[in-house]
């Protein structure tokens, strides 16, 4: 009997594993999942062979470009990397003879100039949180700390109430891959959290762990725009 010929799909329930052995967060996995997905439907679209054997450094390389082509060099360079995490694996567990991807280079990803506010526009963005209101508190608390600490989005609304230490103004914070850290904020900062949190306190959900309250309760991510 002919040994069984494995496809990519075929070996994700192992390479899963492999992954949440790394501590890898259940969205960066996801993510992989849906890039390995892409991947394979594309080897079944352009009629090509679909076993992990069978795929070379020409085949990956036709698909980066279908990528770039068709979507973004964004797009092409994350799916790159999903590809390239994916048979550095396979190689190490001995699932391939040869990685097809060991000398590849990543496609370039020029990315758009990112702007930067003025220091005028940074004034105005605080002024603009004035007042004595919960939302007004609120916002420029929120503001404040994304400014002195540069956190993302979901570090931020993230955020416990036991997360903050405002003696020692300072907060705990869960970033990429599980990794908490502890960043710094200055007075005004901690000034403006101690605000928000004195109308927290009034709040129906007072009781919520959450750091950053809405009309209806804890704020997710989207309640950052």
């Amino acid at each position: 009997m002919a040994p069984q010929q494995l496809t990519v799909l075929d070996l994700w329930p192992s390479w899963e594993l492999s992954l949440r052995a790394k501590n890898r967060t259940a969205a960066t996995i996801r993510n992989y999942r849906g890039h390995l997905n892409t991947f394979a439907d594309w080897l079944e679209t352009t009629d090509r062979p679909s076993s992990i054997d069978s795929i070379d450094n020409r085949t990956i390389e036709a698909f980066i470009a279908d990528q770039v082509e068709r979507l973004s060099p964004s797009t092409a360079a994350t799916r790159f990397r999903c590809l390239r995490v994916f048979f550095n694996w396979a190689a190490g567990d001995e699932e391939i003879e040869t990685n097809p991807m060991a000398r590849m280079v990543p496609p370039k990803n020029e990315e758009p100039e990112v702007p930067v506010f003025t220091d005028g526009e940074l004034r105005n963005l605080i002024a603009s949180c004035d007042g004595q209101g919960f939302a007004e508190r609120r916002d420029a608390a929120m503001i404040r700390l994304l400014l002195d600490a540069g956190l993302r989005s979901a570090e931020i609304m993230g955020l416990t109430l036991d997360d903050v230490n405002l003696a020692a103004g300072e907060a705990s914070v869960m970033g990429k891959g599980a990794k908490a850290r502890t960043v710094a904020y200055g007075n005004k900062t901690a000034q403006a959290i101690d605000r928000y949190l004195r109308s927290r306190r009034a709040h129906k959900a007072t009781d919520q762990t959450a750091l950053w309250l809405g009309v209806r309760g804890p704020l997710g991510t989207s309640g950052l725009t």
